[in-house]
């Protein structure tokens, strides 16, 4: 099996948003993965990334939502991901959906791919 990693919202945003201020570091950094990485995001974010599309229109949602199952594979929240959220969440100040993209990286033993520096910090010291 190839190389997988784990998608963050703050991440899937940029590389899809053009006007985002980190459009062109996550388009770099998705350039640079080996070939046949496979690119996967927490159903936390896919959740997260589709609000903006509904807001905007149902044909907006629908483009955006088909564009993310087909290009990423969507990690369901089990218990033990549950498990380690909590215990991430209680020892430090991030957000609990934060602390359950961080789980679940954790537990498929995935790099995190993130532009929030915090959120980075709590993965690097808890991996």
């Amino acid at each position: 099996m190839g190389i997988e990693v784990l998608i963050d919202t703050s991440f899937l945003i940029a590389a899809l948003e053009a006007a985002d201020s980190h459009h062109e570091s996550a388009k770099t950094q998705l350039r640079k993965l080996p070939a046949g990485t496979r690119m996967n995001i927490s159903a936390i974010t896919q959740a997260e990334t589709l609000i903006a599309p509904m807001r905007i229109s149902d044909a907006h949602f629908h483009m955006t939502s088909k564009l993310i199952t087909d290009r990423f594979t969507i990690l369901e929240v089990n218990s033990e991901i549950a498990q380690r959220a909590a215990q991430i969440r209680s020892k430090n100040k991030i957000t609990l959906v934060d602390a359950i993209i961080i789980a679940t990286a954790l537990h498929h033993k995935q790099e995190l791919y993130t532009f929030d520096r915090l959120m980075k910090a709590v993965y690097d010291k808890t991996k």
